[in-house]
């Protein structure tokens, strides 16, 4: 494989993943506990940082980047090294298919959850009375299922970045 085409594919799976782990993080640990601690008000921050930015989305496309330039730079380094002698592509490898894991996952169930707690949330703005015990119930239970997924999607990521960072080492 060509070094050129190497150190590029390089700079953006580092840096790109440095960016889809991270936001992963920060939402899984940090946003979506306040969320949850803030109830309404935390709901509306939530639906507006989805709505305005396109979080879940960026994070998806991020995560697609990454991926594909790892794939990419895996079949051209590694691609002809069988998987029955252990080295670092064994666990590039495993790295790779957790991070894949997270973003099939996150991609499968994020974004519709995303989607429905915003229209949970429009609908209960609209309606100008306070919410009911039902709609109280849907808002925890999209808003554990965001929170769990989230979670488990920066414990994998994280797990993913541990490997690739101590691949080259075995």
């Amino acid at each position: 494989m060509n070094i050129s085409l190497v150190i590029i594919l390089r700079l953006i799976h580092i840096l790109v993943g440095v960016f889809w782990v991270g936001g992963t993080v920060l939402v899984a640990f940090f946003l979506l506990p306040t969320v949850q601690a803030t109830a309404a008000v935390g709901g509306q921050f939530l639906a507006t940082l989805m709505q305005r930015t396109k979080l879940t989305f960026v994070l998806a496309g991020a995560g697609l980047l990454v991926v594909l330039s790892g794939l990419w730079m895996y079949s051209g380094l590694y691609g002809d090294i069988p998987w029955d002698t252990f080295g670092p592509h064994i666990v590039f490898g495993i790295g790779g298919i957790i991070a894949l894991l997270a973003l099939v996952i996150g991609a499968a169930i994020g974004p519709a959850t995303a989607r429905k707690m915003a229209a949970l949330g429009a609908r209960l703005a609209a309606q100008g009375t306070p919410p009911t015990p039902d709609q109280m119930n849907e808002r925890a239970r999209l808003m554990n299922r965001l929170a769990n997924l989230a979670r488990f999607n920066a414990a994998a990521l994280l797990l993913a970045a541990a490997f690739m960072a101590v691949a080259r080492y075995v």
